[in-house]
């Protein structure tokens, strides 16, 4: 491992002050993403680390609005909350996202019974 230049290190430290991730600092100044890691630990041990991932797709307000709607009946289904979304937010989302959102609350899906076809015979008339 090369050890690199106070000034290097000096404006890796700036860079991250100024809300810079590791790989933008890393491409900016052409060293690797782990030696300004390396940096930051030794220098801001307390600074707050990104979060990582991808973005959510529906808001905390979304996610209220879809058990609210579950939980006084105006909806049964994935898709009928996914239609209603689309209406009210004009947000696009897959059925299996508002499933997982519903789960992240304590939800469950249930499938319901089907019931029997009623064959000619069974009808009086």
């Amino acid at each position: 491992m090369k050890p690199i230049s106070k000034e290097i290190s000096n404006n890796i430290i700036t860079l991250l002050d100024s809300g810079l991730s590791l790989r933008q600092i890393g491409l900016q100044l052409g060293v690797s993403h782990l030696t300004v890691r390396r940096v930051r630990d030794k220098a801001r041990p307390n600074i707050q680390k990104g979060q990582g991932g991808r973005p959510t797709k529906l808001t905390i307000t979304d996610k209220r609005k879809l058990l609210r709607m579950v939980m006084s009946g105006k909806a049964d289904t994935a898709v009928q909350l996914l239609q209603e979304l689309k209406m009210s937010t004009d947000t696009t989302v897959s059925a299996e996202t508002i499933c997982r959102t519903l789960k992240g609350a304590g939800m469950k899906a249930v499938v319901k019974k089907k019931k029997p076809q009623l064959l000619p015979r069974h009808i009086r008339q």
